[in-house]
């Protein structure tokens, strides 16, 4: 036997009505759709009457086939049988200046009925359980019609009241927007329930007994609809609880990711799983934001409003998601850290995760829940114990590079961090951050253990680094350039100032104290006069 089909008929005949006529009270508009609607089942359903001799493909299916078959459409075909002839049935009625509308309304009215019949008995065989007590309320409502239009009040009001009840006791069971469908549904019986009171109180009538028809439906209800809903819980979304609300959901497709989304994440213990679960939140917050687009173009205030609460639920949930996803990752990357020779990138690696959920902690501020102030305060201490862990691990790779001075400061940081952690965890006390408590406890003990070990390896560093530089604080850089030194600028001997003086060789210097007190002689006599032809006339 294949599975039992849903169909929920009065939102499907609500949403034909409200958009093809019924909307401004033009039924013959509604009548066409109903008309067009039937054929182009028939035709997918390929029971089309055929040519030459007349065959209703409807009427021939036999009940054994059509079990087998299972297709919902066939309930659906039947109901927009009878609310074609209820449209047609309206239209007669409505029709005073036409002797003959009286009786051509009433025969629509009994054809409609006769449908509604024929849908209850193909809901018996493939419709679920809540399917068939909608249509079983619609055909008691079409009767009741029926009853009221031969002013049998008694009949019509036993009608009318079994097909509320069945909406009250539905509205108690299934998601937000059905239990808004029949509470709708039962407003819209009542004023009919009060006319007959009316009637039956001024005819001095006696009413019927509902008791029989009442507890058939709680056997049912309880037996059937009940077990049946609860499965349909489990295995499917219709609404979400965020910001103190319950957020119906109307679109099909971000249904449809929600629930690929949970169930990966539902016992998810690798990053394939996470990641299964983040991809499809990111569709479902694609479909939204095309939601809310159409809806701000048709002014549709109050859907716009449901789909960004819940756009921000879908984008809270990918962030929280992506977080137990690095919380996934990290764990793998430290015990690869324990077991690696070269330690720095390893630690690289797990400071960028660390970053990496202080990144997303920070985000999830855009999508919290305003209305629970809970929710600001574990993020607050996420990000707190989250900066503590990435401190320490920071001063590791300090360590590996022997910059012991920096790895002692920050392991002081570190310890400010952690205990400032363990506080907010102290005041914020839950049970899902208890991991995350004693990992912030235990990286405070190994903060601890290491405190002072590091803080010998600082000193012995400073003291090294002081000893090199009282040995080269005799000499200017100019003077070692290639052996440069910070010690050089703490002593300011960038050059030497005054400069050095320097051993340079010289001539031995001669002073002549006498010769200013001899005489000297007059030898211009000895001079030679010069020799030439032209010289005579110059010289004499």
């Amino acid at each position: 036997m294949a599975d039992k089909k849903s169909l929920e008929i009065w939102s499907t005949v609500t949403t034909a009505r409200l958009q093809h006529g019924l909307r401004r009270n033009d039924h013959s508009r509604y009548c066409k759709f109903c008309t067009t609607r039937t054929k182009r089942i028939r035709k997918s359903l390929k029971i089309t009457n055929g040519r030459g001799r007349f065959v209703d493909g409807t009427r021939k299916i036999q009940k054994d086939k059509l079990e087998k078959i299972g297709d919902i459409r066939y309930v659906e075909l039947y109901l927009m049988y009878a609310e074609r002839a209820w449209a047609r049935f309206e239209i007669y009625r409505n029709d005073i200046d036409n002797p003959r509308s009286r009786s051509h309304a009433m025969s629509r009215l009994k054809k409609a009925f006769q449908f509604a019949t024929q849908m209850i008995e193909y809901a018996e065989l493939i419709a679920d359980p809540r399917t068939l007590l909608e249509s079983k309320s619609y055909s008691t409502w079409i009767s009741g019609i029926l009853y009221m239009e031969h002013e049998d009040w008694v009949q019509a009001l036993h009608n009318f009241t079994n097909s509320r009840y069945i909406y009250q006791e539905l509205s108690k069971i299934g998601n937000i927007d059905q239990n808004a469908t029949c509470l709708e549904r039962v407003e819209d019986l009542t004023p009919m329930i009060k006319f007959c009171n009316y009637k039956i109180k001024n005819e001095g009538l006696a009413k019927l007994d509902d008791t029989d028809s009442k507890a058939g439906i709680n056997e049912i209800i309880i037996n059937d609809v009940i077990p049946e809903e609860e499965g349909k819980g489990q295995n499917d979304v219709r609404d979400v609880s965020w910001a103190g609300r319950r957020l119906p959901i109307r679109i099909a497709i971000v249904r449809k990711h929600l629930r690929r989304a949970i169930d990966a994440a539902k016992n998810a213990t690798t990053i394939e799983e996470y990641d299964s679960s983040i991809q499809a939140y990111k569709s479902a917050a694609k479909n939204l934001e095309s939601g809310i687009k159409d809806s701000q173009k048709k002014g549709r205030r109050d859907n716009e409003e449901v789909l960004e609460l819940l756009l921000d639920y879908a984008n809270y949930e990918r962030v929280d998601k992506t977080m137990r996803r690095n919380m996934v990752l990290l764990r793998s990357k430290e015990e690869k850290a324990q077991n690696a020779t070269a330690k720095k990138g390893r630690l690289e690696e797990i400071v960028n995760i660390y970053d990496n959920l202080i990144e997303n902690a920070v985000e999830l501020y855009e999508y919290i829940d305003k209305e629970n102030p809970q929710h600001e305060k574990d993020i607050a201490t996420k990000i707190s114990a989250f900066r503590a862990i990435r401190c320490y691990h920071k001063c590791l790779i300090f360590l590996e590079e022997g910059e012991y001075s920096a790895a002692s400061q920050l392991l002081d940081h570190c310890l400010t961090l952690s205990e400032k952690a363990l506080k907010q965890f102290d005041n914020n006390p839950r049970d899902e951050m208890e991991v995350l408590y004693n990992l912030v406890g235990q990286y405070l003990s190994e903060t601890i253990a290491r405190k002072s070990y590091t803080k010998a390896l600082a000193f012995s560093q400073v003291m090294a680094a002081k000893e090199e530089a009282t040995v080269l604080s005799s000499y200017s850089i100019l003077d070692n350039i290639q052996e440069y030194d910070s010690s050089f600028l703490e002593e300011n001997r960038l050059v030497d100032f005054p400069p050095s003086f320097e051993a340079i060789p010289c001539m031995p210097v001669l002073f002549d104290i006498a010769l200013g007190n001899i005489p000297v002689p007059d030898l211009s006599e000895k001079k030679e006069a010069p020799k030439g032809f032209l010289s005579r006339y110059i010289f004499g």
